[in-house]
């Protein structure tokens, strides 16, 4: 009887860590494609955008840097008459491209119907260095696809319907997958 409830107690304990690894938690698929719904957005506005990427490969390759980071602070200020997004995040790690672990980047939102970036999100960011006259280094997100948020400790692509990553090209991830995937571009 000990014997048993010792093996019982055991693998409640490895499931127990099983599920904390690293903060990824296995999802169904079908809540996978629900939360991935959730971050497909259609807007009545038409946005132009410079460039769309049919793949994760394709966005990787136009990106010069990739990041996990943590939004710190979102705010809107107005340049030259016309009102900016800028948020501060802390790089928490560098998927490519050079950036200090811990350090801080301005990130700079352009036009785009999906929801501006908020204090607290989890995102892994697509970026590429833009001209300003404010900022040192200022970075502007890849395309309209260069965004994926953290939800239930997967990435989700935030996208407008138009240009969102096909499913075949990009299933949600979690971090290390996230990182397998760019590994194998």
């Amino acid at each position: 009887m000990k014997k048993r409830l010792a093996l019982l107690l055991l693998a409640v304990c490895l499931l127990g860590a099983a599920a904390c690894s690293g903060g990824e938690r296995e999802l169904t698929e079908a809540a996978l494609l629900a939360l991935n719904e959730e971050e497909t957005y259609e807007e009545d506005r038409l946005f132009c955008y410079a460039d769309i990427f049919a793949s994760v490969s394709e966005l990787y390759d136009a990106s010069e840097l990739i990041v996990e980071c943590s939004v710190d602070t979102a705010e809107t200020l107005t340049l030259e008459g016309h009102p900016e997004k800028y948020s501060t995040v802390t790089v928490n790690t560098v998927l490519r491209g050079e950036a200090e672990e811990g350090g801080a980047l301005v990130v700079l939102e352009g036009p785009s119907p999906v929801p501006k970036l908020e204090e607290g999100q989890h995102l892994i960011l697509f970026l590429n260095e833009c001209d300003s006259a404010w900022y040192d280094e200022l970075y502007c997100i890849s395309g309209g696809q260069g965004k994926f948020i953290e939800r239930e400790g997967y990435y989700f692509q935030q996208a407008h319907h138009t240009v969102k990553l096909p499913l075949e090209e990009y299933y949600p991830q979690t971090l290390s997958g996230f990182t397998g995937l760019l590994d194998q571009i």
